[in-house]
């Protein structure tokens, strides 16, 4: 093998590399803009509900059933709709105490 081919076969490992570690601090960043965050999106919503989520999204339907109802107050709306994170943790607790049937 020469020099060439051994440079060139060490700068595909090095770009190779780089590549992961961006990955990698992409998610690392977005999982951290996500902790700061006061709003979450319909999927981090029913996490912290305890909703199961579906493929069929019935999830977003009943998070939307629950601001019709008036039980989540504080949201945004948008594509998709943005939710107070602290409201639904409150929410959650009257639901898992029985206090909320929804």
């Amino acid at each position: 093998m020469s020099e060439i081919q051994a440079f060139t076969e060490a700068i595909h490992q090095h770009i190779a590399v780089l590549e992961k570690h961006r990955l990698v601090m992409e998610e690392f960043i977005e999982l951290k803009q996500d902790e700061l965050s006061s709003w979450c999106d319909p999927e981090q919503a029913a996490k912290i509900l305890g909703l199961n989520i579906t493929a069929s999204r019935k999830h977003r339907r009943k998070l939307s059933a629950m601001v019709n109802r008036g039980l989540i107050t504080k949201f945004r709306d948008g594509r998709p709709p943005m939710y107070w994170k602290e409201e639904l943790a409150t929410l959650a607790v009257k639901r898992a105490a029985g206090q909320v049937n929804y």
